[in-house]
């Protein structure tokens, strides 16, 4: 399964990097979008061979998790990830905004063994993904 050559990746001395970043923009017509807001969120994943236990840094502060089963890390905190973007204060009724997200998983450092083996290789675990999304805020959906 995937999570068994990502365990066996870790447990060889690679570690990976999740990363989001998150972007709010109020569009404009006539000149570049303005950036209203930007949220990046980085959490690093790692075995450690001395414990035997999977570590995962968790944002923000770096809260470290820990488990000997990999299952149980990613069945946690990365399962679902809640990052928290912006107050409703920017936003301006009937104004046109653009949220967009990217969202990667990279290796952050390789095992000696591999760098000296590979000669191409490429940062990724799996592809990046880029979504976005337009919208419009109605003067009702904003709290007073």
């Amino acid at each position: 399964t995937n999570e068994d050559s990502l365990g066996n990746m870790l447990r060889d001395g690679a570690s990976m990097e999740l990363r989001l970043t998150v972007n709010i923009e109020r569009k404009r017509s006539l000149w570049f979008n303005a950036n209203l807001h930007s949220v990046e969120y980085t959490s690093i994943i790692r075995h450690d061979p001395l414990s035997r236990e999977f570590k995962l840094t968790m944002p923000p502060g770096g809260e470290i998790r820990q488990d000997r089963l990999l299952r149980i890390l990613l069945a946690g905190p990365w399962k679902e990830l809640e990052v928290p973007l912006a107050d409703f204060d920017i936003f301006s009724p009937d104004e046109n905004y653009l949220i967009e997200m990217d969202i990667s998983l990279k290796h952050t450092e390789l095992p000696s063994w591999l760098e000296r083996t590979l000669v191409f290789w490429t940062k990724d675990v799996v592809g990046s993904e880029h979504l976005s999304l337009d919208f419009k805020v109605r003067d009702a959906a904003i709290p007073r």
